[in-house]
């Protein structure tokens, strides 16, 4: 179930939450996009659990998306979406992964800037069972400079409850900034983003202050009368435990390097294929949750 699937919902709450119109107006309009493929782990692991195998599999793939965006004014903008990923292994069942996500998110434009509030709510699955319920409350500020520079400032409020597991259930103080650069007519961008967080744990052992740091290159392009998309991104994230941990008799500390390379290219109108490469450096003191892992996807995606 690589990449984490914490890491996996907090890159769609940023995506979720996100305005990247480039200047343009608040249109009223409804989207979807569906994945159908294949991924490959080469290191089956529950991040959420601190629990990682050697062992390897390949996953039938289906991620379906639906957005909608209502521009209520010419100021005011209301979103809304649904999507829903399912992960079923070949040979490894206990690690069949199904999310389902739900946001809404409405924000006015100021002289100044553009302000907004946000609900994003995800229910994940594992083996059939229900596992996790994540709830994320945000507000945020937003501003595009000279239609070239955005920037994003947000302050969360994040709620973990792990069904059958209330050891691990979490509170989260959580605050961020996103900054994207564009060129070439907005077909180009640099991103770079940071998050700082506090977690509270039912266990006192799992309490930790992290900070995230990510970034991505993504470029659109035309090759043999086709259109491309290819993306390079890196994340990092720093976590420092609190309290001693009984199973290494100390606090304990987590380092995680995560580099992803995707690259789409344009079928024929409303269909192409997506294929992705992603190397994962996972260490800890914690011998369950140090590992690296390697995934590789392909799958045709259509958009409607």
């Amino acid at each position: 179930m690589k990449k984490p699937l914490l890491l996996s919902l907090a890159a769609a709450i940023v995506c979720a939450n996100t305005t990247l119109a480039y200047g343009e107006p608040a249109k009223t309009k409804v989207d979807a996009e569906l994945d159908l493929g294949l991924e490959y782990n080469s290191s089956l692991a529950v991040d959420e659990l601190d629990t990682a195998s050697n062992q390897s599999d390949t996953a039938t793939l289906f991620n379906g998306k639906l957005n909608g965006q209502w521009g209520v004014s010419d100021r005011s903008t209301l979103r809304g979406g649904y999507s829903y990923l399912s992960k079923t292994y070949r040979d490894n069942s206990d690690f069949d992964l199904a999310i389902h996500q739900l946001s809404v998110d409405a924000s006015h434009d100021f002289d100044l800037l553009t302000v907004g509030a946000s609900h994003f709510f995800a229910r994940a699955e594992l083996d059939g069972d229900h596992f996790l319920d994540l709830n994320q409350s945000s507000l945020y500020g937003s501003k595009l400079f000279d239609k070239r520079i955005f920037v994003r400032v947000a302050a969360d409020v994040r709620d973990k409850a792990f069904d059958g597991r209330p050891e691990r259930d979490a509170d989260s103080l959580g605050l961020g900034s996103d900054v994207y650069v564009f060129f070439n007519d907005a077909k180009t961008y640099v991103s770079v983003g940071i998050n700082g967080e506090q977690e509270d744990a039912r266990a006192s052992e799992l309490d930790y202050d992290g900070l995230t740091f990510r970034s991505k290159l993504s470029n659109k392009f035309r090759m043999m009368n086709r259109d491309n998309k290819i993306a390079l991104s890196y994340r990092y994230v720093d976590r420092d435990y609190d309290n001693t941990d009984p199973l290494i008799g100390s606090a304990r500390a987590d380092r995680r390097h995560t580099t992803r390379l995707e690259w789409e290219v344009e079928l024929m109108k409303h269909l192409g294929v997506v294929s992705a490469l992603e190397y994962g450096d996972y260490q800890s003191n914690l011998d369950s949750a140090d590992y690296s892992d390697t995934k590789a996807m392909l799958a045709l995606r259509l958009k409607l």
